[in-house]
C-alpha cells in the first residue's frame, strides 16, 4: 500500500494509539483478566525504544523533533543496540540464573534477530 509520509506529529500520535489501547484493555481486568494481562504485557512490549515497534517510532519521532537527523538516526541505533544487548541478557539470565530452560534465551534471541 503506499501512503503519503506523515508529519512528525501525525506519527507519534498513531504510534501512541496502539499501547494506549492495550493499557484501555487493561479495565477489564475484572471481567476478563487473562485478556486484559495479556493486553499489558503486549503494550509494555510494544513500547520497547526500538524501531520497528511502536515505543522505537515514539522514541524516533521525539528525537526528529528536537535533533537534527543524522544525531537522531544514530541515538536511536545506540538505543537499539542497547535494547537487543539487554533482551539477550534478560534470556541468557532466565536460562541460566533462573533455569527457567533454553526457550528464554531462544525467544530473546528471536526477538532480537526480529528487531533487525
Amino acid at each position: 500500500m503506499d501512503l503519503p509520509e506523515m508529519s512528525r506529529g501525525a506519527e507519534l500520535l498513531s504510534a501512541l494509539a496502539g499501547p494506549a489501547g492495550g493499557f484501555m484493555l487493561f479495565a477489564l481486568h475484572p471481567v476478563l483478566p487473562r485478556l486484559a494481562t495479556a493486553g499489558l504485557v503486549q503494550s509494555v512490549y510494544n513500547l520497547l525504544p526500538v524501531y520497528p515497534l511502536d515505543g522505537g517510532r515514539i522514541f524516533r519521532c521525539i528525537l526528529e523533533m528536537t535533533l537534527l537527523p543524522p544525531k537522531a538516526q544514530k541515538l536511536q541505533k545506540i538505543v537499539t543496540i542497547l535494547c537487543c544487548i539487554g533482551i539477550l541478557t534478560a534470556g541468557f539470565y532466565g536460562w541460566f540464573a533462573l533455569q527457567y530452560g533454553p526457550l528464554c534465551f531462544l525467544l530473546s534471541v528471536l526477538t532480537v534477530i526480529r528487531i533487525k
